[in-house]
């Protein structure tokens, strides 16, 4: 059975900007705000805040919601603009239709892909979605995996392998996109990182 406060509701977790708010209201008013775990996973699954709280929150969640989801637009034809804009700069020679396709799949939105972390620099993201590009599109890479009977890259040590297999092709692909200014550092960790010198 669960537990609920006298005067509060259950929020669930899923809604940003309902869950913030109601965190953020909670805490200026001086009242306890409860956070709830499952506790067989012991992951939080949402929160209880006072019904007031909610209440305000949803109706502001409400009132706002076509100007925020038209703020999402903005910023995201933002973030597209700067890595074609960083795609373009340290790959001039890349073709344009290579261009939509790296911007199409490393950068689209909720895929949990390279392009879409917040913990790299837009360079280093965009020199990791173009090098698995090529890998993917320019080299045997996938007939390799597909030839031992690894499907989406499953078997770890094999996809290594066909990795360094491929690698030689990869890279005259990438300098070949190049004009000779950047200056590429190869890391021990598989990642290869661009820098403008």
């Amino acid at each position: 059975m669960a537990f609920y406060p006298i005067g509060y509701v259950f929020v669930p977790k899923g809604d940003v900007y309902i869950t913030r708010h109601c965190r953020e209201l909670t805490q200026r008013s001086g009242k306890a705000l409860f956070i709830v775990y499952n506790s067989k996973t012991n992951t939080q699954t949402g929160l209880h805040c006072p019904k007031e709280v909610f209440e305000e929150v949803s109706a502001n969640a409400a009132a706002t919601a076509l100007s925020r989801k038209q703020n999402v637009v903005v910023r995201d034809q933002k973030d597209q603009a700067n890595a074609r804009s960083a795609i373009l700069r340290l790959y001039p020679r890349i073709p344009l239709q290579d261009v939509d396709v790296v911007l199409g799949h490393g950068f689209a939105k909720g895929t949990g892909r390279v392009g879409r972390t917040g913990t790299l620099s837009m360079d280093e993201k965009v020199t990791m979605a173009v090098t698995a590009h090529v890998r993917h599109t320019h080299t045997s890479y996938d007939s390799i995996l597909l030839a031992h009977g690894c499907r989406n890259g499953t078997k770890d040590g094999r996809r290594k392998e066909a990795r360094a297999e491929v690698r030689q092709d990869q890279e005259a692909v990438l300098d070949s996109w190049q004009d000779g200014k950047n200056k590429r550092i190869k890391e021990s960790s598989d990642r290869v990182l661009t820098y403008r010198i």
